[in-house]
Order: C-alpha cells, then sequence, then structure tokens
C-alpha cells in the first residue's frame, strides 16, 4: 500500500484543524529539482496541546502538477505517512514558502498543458496559510524544456496523452510508457 493509499484509510480522522497551528515540520524530497522524479511535499503543523494536523502533496513539475493530494490530523497517521514517503525518498526540511512556491508554479505549469489539481488540493493547502511563496526559480517541464509524461500505474494514459495533443500539439512533449 502506498504512502497517499495509508492517508486514506482512516477518514474519520481527516478534519483539518486550524491552519493558524504553528508549523510543526515540512519536508520535501532531497531531489525534487529534478524534472525526471516526482516531488514530495509533507506539512505538518502542531497545536498547543500536542495535535499534529497535516498536508502531503505529490507534485509532477516536468507535466501534470500536483497528481496527489492529502490531509489528515493525528500523531500516528502523520508519523505513518512520513516514515512511508522517507521510506521511498530522503526527505529533507524546507520552508513552508519554498513548498508553497514548488506546488503553485507545478500548478500554472500543468494548467498551461489543461491539468488540474488534485481534487484534494483545495482542502490539503490549508495548512500552507501564511506562506510567502519565495522568488526563487522553480524548474518545470521535462529536461528538453517541453512537457515530459512519465505514465503512473493510476493514470489514465490515453486522456493524458490526447490532453497533451491538444493543447501542446504532437510532437511537443516528451513521454515515457512503462510496458
Amino acid at each position: 500500500m502506498s504512502w497517499q493509499d495509508k492517508a486514506k484509510t482512516n477518514p474519520g480522522q481527516r478534519t483539518l484543524a486550524k491552519s493558524d497551528w504553528p508549523l510543526f515540520e515540512c519536508l520535501i524530497n532531497q531531489d525534487w529539482q529534478d524534472p525526471t522524479s516526482l516531488c514530495q511535499i509533507l506539512v505538518a503543523r502542531k497545536s498547543a496541546q500536542g495535535e499534529i494536523a497535516f498536508s502531503f502533496f505529490l507534485v509532477d513539475l516536468a507535466c501534470l502538477g500536483v497528481k496527489n493530494a492529502g490531509y489528515g490530523r493525528g500523531a500516528w497517521q502523520y508519523e505513518q505517512i512520513k516514515e512511508a514517503m522517507v521510506s521511498t525518498q530522503d526527505m529533507v526540511p524546507c520552508s513552508l514558502d519554498l513548498a508553497a512556491k514548488v506546488l503553485s508554479e507545478a500548478i500554472l505549469y500543468a494548467k498551461r498543458w489543461g491539468f488540474e489539481p488534485h481534487k484534494d488540493y483545495a482542502k490539503a493547502k490549508a495548512l500552507l496559510k501564511g506562506a510567502n511563496p519565495i522568488d526563487t526559480p522553480i524548474p518545470t517541464g521535462g529536461p528538453t524544456g517541453k512537457p515530459f509524461y512519465v505514465a503512473g500505474p493510476r493514470d489514465n494514459v490515453k486522456l493524458i496523452i490526447a490532453t497533451l495533443n491538444r493543447t501542446a500539439g504532437e510532437g511537443n512533449y516528451d513521454f515515457l510508457l512503462h510496458l
């Protein structure tokens, strides 16, 4: 089971806390600037009573933007999600401002090609409250500068390719399909 699935296994714990709780932790994978790999972001806030609320994001800076997003509440759930994320990529601390900038740039780039953020992004982004996206360049697109789509196991490949053909034009994007 992926870390994204684990976050959705306890819907009763998904109520978000106030987004004005102090920032507890903000993590991003170490190689987030590599356009050929997905970016993971984890944001956690902690109340004065020790409650933890968290949001997570799976980001494709090369094409699709925010592929997955979710949120939850509870220290145990947070540790489970964090452990699952750390087991797949090296995660490093980052500022809330950098996390917000990566997400906003990914969304802008993906919208250019006809892709919207994951349906839970609107709720998950609540924990980004107070972020001031920094003025730092965020790499988007693939190694050649064009959209670079890497097919994922849950993607509707035909729909994504059709969207890229319509928005970018055939031959104006790169893709990798796993056989």
